[in-house]
This record gives structure tokens, sequence and C-alpha cells, in this order.
């Protein structure tokens, strides 16, 4: 996993998804900040992802990233990209910095609005993990009035990603 700070456009590329279990996951881009584009899932084949829809002003989002950060520890044998779009529209600094604060070397999506739309999110944090073929094997349930992610969540992702360790998919 390398830090990449992405900014600039985020387009969507595909139609509104939910994002549900064997569903391929719907295809966006962004543009980083060396006028590199990164497209997912076209990026990605071959290897398992994590995408964590977040905001670096969510206290829920601020707790999951040093769990994300140990699931990559642990499933080292997985070349795992965890790949974070950040909603905000005009804050990506703070971003930056609370995943720099948190030691995490994940690849960033500023501006990711229009990413969160495209996966009909409607709370956050919004966490899918997505196989090596660019399907959706697991995908958090939002949270009910407003109940902090749990341990549950991070038991159900690391079960996913050792699913795919071991070629379960």
């Amino acid at each position: 996993m390398a830090f990449t700070a992405l900014s600039g456009c985020t387009k969507p590329v595909a139609p509104r998804s939910t994002g549900s279990r064997g569903e391929r996951v719907p295809a966006f881009w962004s543009q980083h900040v060396s006028g590199r584009v990164m497209q997912y899932p076209a990026d990605a084949l071959g290897r398992p992802s994590i995408l964590f829809i977040w905001s670096p002003h969510c206290q829920q989002c601020l707790a999951m990233l040093p769990r994300l950060r140990e699931i990559c520890g642990d499933f080292s044998l997985v070349e795992l990209d965890v790949i974070a779009i950040d909603t905000e529209i005009e804050d990506s600094a703070a971003a930056t910095g609370a995943l720099q604060d948190a030691r995490c070397a994940f690849q960033t999506v500023p501006n990711g609005h229009a990413v969160a739309q495209l996966f009909d999110v409607h709370q956050l944090p919004a966490l899918y993990v997505v196989d090596m073929r660019g399907r959706v094997v697991y995908r958090n349930a939002s949270a009910k009035n407003g109940v902090s992610p749990d341990e549950r969540w991070e038991r159900e992702i690391r079960d996913a990603v050792a699913m795919l360790q071991r070629g379960d998919d």
C-alpha cells in the first residue's frame, strides 16, 4: 500500500449502485495532483481492496482508521489496497492529516462526495471489501440511530479478507 494523495476531479463512470454482495463495484476515477489518473476498479483488478467512504470530521470514521490499518498488517500475505474516499468537498488537508496521524498508508480520494452518491451512501462510515475481480464480498450495514461502528464490523471485514486470502470467493 502506498499513500497517494489524489485531488481534483472525482467522477463516477457507472450508474448509481448499492454495492450489494456479489455485485460488480461501480467504477469511478480520480486525478492525482501529479496528473496521474486512478481508475477504480480497473487499477485494482487482481488485488482485493477495501473501500472506506468517510469524513475526517466523523468520529466513527476516525475510530475505524487504526482498525483498518491493523487489518492490513494482519493480512500482509494479501496485497490489500485500502482506498479512503473522503466525502469532504473543501477540506482534503483534514483527511490527509487524519490519515497521517493514524499512520495509515491508504490511497486517498478527496472530494469523494460523487463516489458516495454513486454508492448511494447516506451514513458514514461506509465500508466495502472488494474481491480480485471487482465484486463486493462485504458491505457494512448502516449504523442505526447513530450507533457507532463496533467490533462486529472489524470482525466481518477480517472474515471477508480471510476468505479472499484462502481463495474462497
